[in-house]
């Protein structure tokens, strides 16, 4: 049975609606077997309908015809089809048939194909892919913009945001497609470096950022490789906050300390010790504790002491090698026998302190062995009886020589032999043997001799002639003038030696206690004072020369009664300066068995009395004169009677002292005060206590002020009376024992305390000794007037003998001690004192003396007693808040009370003088200093001795001279108005 069915171009085939071509004219039969089908056509069995039998899209099988596969390439026109439904037609994406040889289908859901959801097959019959704009995160998409994915856009070409895949999108500086860190390009997309985000090779850390000091430091470095992030540390490399360096290593020395606090430079405030700093007081002077090297700078005292006290029958030398005379031993003021070194250096006397010394004596020996520059001291008198003893002397110390030789003697004298390099002694008292002291060996020999001068029971006289190699000996007791020689006649010691006696040489005035030298040339020996007794002791001040001429002794020198020579004397010491060719004499004992202090030189036939220094004595006035650089000097009480009391005026120029012949008024005073009026370049002086050299009962207690310009002083004012000229002018009660300081920024005299007659300012001269009342008073003078201070809240308790000084760094006035004192520290600003209640305090606390020391900023304290009295010899700072003791090196000066104390601001050092050490008035001019060993700065030129690179004013070694500091626009050091008138107007 044949059925015909039309079916139209579309048909449902699958679910899904295509188009079928046209068989047989469009028409398509339906058969059971070809021979249901017309025109030669087949039956295609599996299809049901009729085909012709070149079909593309059947094929015959076995004996059946059967349709190929749907979607089998078929011919079509002039290209290619598909099979479907028997036909050969053209492919259609979605029609629900992955057409991929024909259309390269991937994919085809028909219906279903979508280009906007994720996953879904795409309209051109393709899967989801990149690049479609449809984000397929099962694909692992986490992108597409389609179109617009490309390198170094939003989204990639392989639909990736991520840092690795291999593009360079927005926030990543770098992509080289992997996940690794070290290579160029870190894991985060950035360039391997510090400050990343990534720990790398070579890192100990990354915080993502280049500041240091947050726990992860940068290095100073632009190697990619290199070690540049590291922890924050000391010894990184990298300087953070809390650092002053960083030079990559923990080592110390080399210009960064171990932890990185110190750059090891001198004046940083750090004490470097791995660069050999013992200290570091941030900055670079000498003389404040701290060299400008940063080595410790002891503090001690040096004795400069101009004279040595009054003495006699002590042994001198001149030591050639070192430019000195030196003096041992005698009997001082006070002192039966010393155990003090002196030296002479021409100019000035300086108490030497050596390591070691002898025992002390009198009536010793002493010569000079030039071959060995020692000098060579023996025997004497101690406080045990006689000495047999042999001391050598090197400038340094004293060392003890030979334990045997001659006896213990006193009276006895020694020359040194210089072409036999020997010591030649002879006698002594009661003896009259010879003896040779062998320096190299410390041997002494004893000589047999041809001949001898007369056993000596008093005090004769040797020297050497260098040119006739002789020694020459005078003198014997009283009456027996007698000149003798001792030479060797064969130079080797073997032969005895000879004494012989020049009976025709005369003899000088004086027989005995002589002194001799050898001033060689036309001179030859040379002899000096002396003592002879002709019926009454007599003494002599005459030159007498035993010249080569003769060889007789003649008088020389001045000898008219008025002519300027030495007072005559006995058991003095004497010596000749070979350097300045002249005698020296000092000391001795005068016709009125006083002993003497003085020093005189003898050249060219005339004397000159060398320069002196004040009289020992207690409670004089001092202060220092900073436009001059001088330490001023007045009154004081000199002797044991009340009234001992002086009024002369001496100035310390920083080497020696000098008399200026300027009284203050018309009698000498003590316990009254001088400053330093900056403002005006003057000395003021006031107030005080004096007393009548004619009458014992004539006290007075002074009110007068005085000024003084450095020549001569002049009345200012007077409360009371006082001196003619003297103004009368409203004031301070009269007293004595007051305080006294200048404050020099608010250009005022400070005035506290004192003690004042208690019958009232009216009776200011009374009986000696007076009823006397404590004063608690405040007075300042502003240049002009005296003005009473009446304090806001509080004052100290009344008081006197108490210290002051102004602390110019605080702009205060301190107070400290003074009898009725308390245990508080007083400040004054101007306005009101205030108490301080330090934690440590001296213990010398009645009549201190106070100082302010500029360089250290730091006021001193010195002296003073505790009331038992225990006097005080320490040495004691303020810094404003507390007192320090300060250590001191060497040998303390003597302790005392009552004396004057200045702070020399251009020598940078205390200066000291006199005061009552509990034996008596001294009259020690001591120096207190910081000893550097580094060498002091000339400040000229570019002269760098301490080598610390600094030179001239740009040295702080030099920024204390007036040249560096004016003008400055700060009125400090020992600038004044009148030196400095541009910052001290």
């Amino acid at each position: 049975m044949r059925t015909t069915l039309v079916i139209t171009l579309s048909a449902l085939v699958a679910g899904c609606i295509v188009r079928l071509p046209p068989l047989d004219e469009d028409l398509l039969v339906l058969c059971a077997s070809t021979s249901d089908c017309l025109d030669d056509k087949i039956c295609v069995g599996d299809l049901g309908v009729c085909a012709r039998a070149d079909n593309p899209c059947i094929e015959l099988r076995g004996d059946v015809y059967l349709g190929v596969a749907t979607g089998t390439s078929c011919p079509l026109g002039e290209g290619r089809g598909i099979c479907l439904a028997g036909g050969c037609v053209g492919s259609l994406c979605g029609d629900g048939f992955v057409d991929t040889a024909v259309a390269g289908e991937l994919c085809d859901d028909g219906a279903l194909n979508s280009d906007a959801t994720p996953e879904a097959c795409r309209t051109d019959c393709h899967p989801a892919r990149c690049g479609d704009g449809v984000v397929d995160t099962a694909r692992g998409e986490r992108c597409d913009d389609g179109a617009l994915n490309q390198d170094g856009a939003a989204c990639s070409p392989k639909c990736t945001q991520a840092c690795g895949d291999g593009y360079l999108q927005p926030g990543e500086a770098c992509d080289d497609g992997n996940s690794f860190s070290g290579d160029g390009c870190d894991s985060n997309c950035t360039p391997t470096a510090c400050g990343n985000g990534v720990v790398t090779l070579g890192e100990e850390c990354d915080d993502n950022n280049l500041v240091s000091g947050d726990g992860c430091d940068t290095a100073p470095t632009s190697e990619m490789f290199a070690r540049r992030c590291t922890s924050t540390q000391c010894g990184n490399g990298i300087m953070t906050a809390g650092e002053v360096c960083d030079d990559g290593n923990f080592d110390a020395g080399d210009q960064c300390s171990a932890g990185c606090l110190s750059n090891e430079i001198c004046g940083n405030a750090i004490v470097d010790a791995a660069a050999g700093e013992t200290c570091d007081d941030g900055d670079r002077e000498s003389h404040d504790g701290c060299s400008s090297t940063c080595v410790v700078e002891p503090a001690g005292w040096t004795d400069v002491e101009t004279r040595f006290l009054p003495r006699t029958n002590h042994a001198a030398a001149y030591d050639d090698a070192r430019d000195r005379g030196v003096i041992f031993g005698g009997v001082a003021s006070g002192i039966l026998v010393s155990d003090e070194t002196w030296e002479f250096d021409g100019y000035v006397w300086y108490r030497a302190r050596p390591i070691a010394s002898p025992p002390g004596r009198r009536e010793a020996a002493m010569t000079y062995d030039s071959a060995r520059d020692r000098v060579v001291l023996f025997g004497g008198r101690g406080l045990a009886g006689l000495l047999g003893d042999t001391w050598e002397y090197d400038g340094i110390t004293w060392v003890q020589r030979s334990a045997s030789g001659p006896s213990p003697r006193t009276r006895v004298e020694m020359v040194y032999d210089s072409v036999r390099a020997r010591v030649v002694l002879f006698g002594g008292q009661d003896l009259q043997d010879t003896w040779e002291y062998n320096g190299v060996t410390g041997t002494w020999t004893s000589r047999s001799t041809v001949g001898q001068p007369p056993m000596r029971n008093d005090a004769f006289a040797m020297a050497y002639d260098a040119t006739r190699q002789r020694v020459v000996l005078y003198g014997a007791d009283s009456g027996a003038r007698e000149t003798w020689e001792l030479y060797d006649p064969d130079g080797g010691g073997v032969q005895p030696i000879n004494w012989i006696e020049n009976t025709g040489a005369g003899s000088p005035p004086a027989s005995d206690r002589i002194r001799l030298a050898y001033a060689g040339g036309a001179l030859g020996v040379i002899s000096f004072g002396g003592h002879h007794f002709m019926g009454s002791d007599l003494y002599f001040n005459d030159v007498a020369i035993y010249a080569p001429a003769g060889y007789v002794w003649g008088i020389t020198g001045p000898t008219a009664p008025t002519a300027t020579k030495p007072p005559a004397r006995q058991n003095f010491a004497a010596f000749w300066d070979t350097t300045r060719s002249r005698l020296v004499v000092s000391g001795g004992r005068d016709q009125s068995a006083v002993l003497l202090d003085d020093t005189w030189t003898f050249s060219a036939g005339a004397w000159t009395e060398a320069i002196r220094s004040p009289r020992p004595r207690m409670y004089p006035a001092m202060s220092y004169d900073s436009a001059r650089g001088r330490v001023v000097m007045h009154g004081g009480q000199t002797g044991p009677l009340s009234f001992n009391l002086t009024n002369d005026t001496w100035e310390h120029d920083g080497d020696v002292w000098r008399n200026m012949n300027a009284p203050a008024g018309s009698t000498g005073r003590q316990v009254h005060q001088l400053v330093f009026d900056t403002k005006r370049g003057r000395t003021l002086l006031f107030g005080g206590y004096t007393q009548s050299i004619s009458s014992f009962n004539s006290g007075c207690f002074k009110s007068d002020l005085w000024a003084y310009n450095g020549a001569s002083w002049t009345c200012v004012s007077s409360k009371s009376g006082a001196d003619a000229g003297c103004p009368v002018t409203p004031g301070p009660d009269a007293r004595y024992g007051h305080a006294m300081a200048y404050d020099r920024d608010r250009d005022r005299v400070v005035l506290f305390g004192g003690a004042t007659p208690t019958a009232g300012a009216g009776s200011w001269c009374g009986a000696s000794n007076p009823a006397r009342t404590t004063l608690a008073d405040t007075w300042e003078h502003n240049g002009t007037a005296w003005n009473p201070v009446t304090p806001l809240t509080t004052s100290p308790p009344a008081r006197l003998h108490a210290g002051i000084a102004y602390d110019a760094t605080r702009h205060r006035t301190v107070l400290y001690g003074g009898n009725g004192y308390d245990t508080l520290t007083w400040e004054f600003d101007g306005l009101d004192w205030r108490s301080i209640a330090t934690a440590t305090r001296p213990s010398g606390i009645v009549a201190p003396v106070l100082a302010y020391d500029s360089l250290r900023k730091r006021i001193v304290l010195y002296g003073g007693y505790d009331g038992v009295p225990a006097l005080n010899d320490d040495v004691w700072e303020y810094d404003g808040s507390d007192w320090r003791r300060v250590v001191l090196s060497g040998q303390a000066i003597v302790a005392r009370y009552g004396l004057g104390m200045a702070y020399d601001a251009w020598r940078r050092r205390l200066f000291v003088f006199g005061g009552f050490d509990g034996g008596g008035y001294n009259g020690e001019t001591a120096l207190l200093d910081y000893r550097s060993e580094t060498p002091d700065e000339s400040c000229a030129g570019a002269s760098d001795a301490d080598a610390d690179g600094l030179v001239g004013c740009a040295d702080p070694d030099c920024a204390y001279l007036l040249a560096c500091t004016c003008p400055n626009a700060v009125c400090d050091g020992f600038e004044t108005t009148a030196n400095c008138a541009a910052d001290c107007p």
